[in-house]
């Protein structure tokens, strides 16, 4: 992920038939155990930003992703956490990311 770029990242989930049209996301990078905050858009992903969606096996939203110029050039990771609207996590993973110049 190069510094000063947007990322669009998608997820699919299952919702279990509960039509999530809500969430709130917390997304940090983390670099040698230490966590800061991500700036990513639309937050919440609600109806008025077309961000969630029906996929064949469940749901799918999108979110942009804004890689800060102040990250530092190395491997670590981003940790993304969701809430429905009565503030119940719904989604939670953690992937690798290497961030370039």
């Amino acid at each position: 992920m190069a510094r000063n770029a947007t990322i669009k990242v998608t997820v699919r989930f299952d919702d279990n038939g509960n039509g999530v049209s809500f969430l709130k996301h917390e997304v940090r990078w983390v670099f040698n155990y230490i966590k800061t905050q991500a700036a990513i858009t639309p937050d919440p992903c609600d109806g008025d930003h077309g961000c969630i969606m029906s996929a064949t096996d469940g749901k799918a939203y999108w979110a942009n992703v804004f890689v800060n110029n102040t990250l530092p050039v190395m491997k670590g990771s981003m940790l993304w956490e969701s809430k429905d609207a009565n503030d119940q996590n719904l989604i939670c993973f953690q992937v690798p990311v290497v961030i370039t110049v």
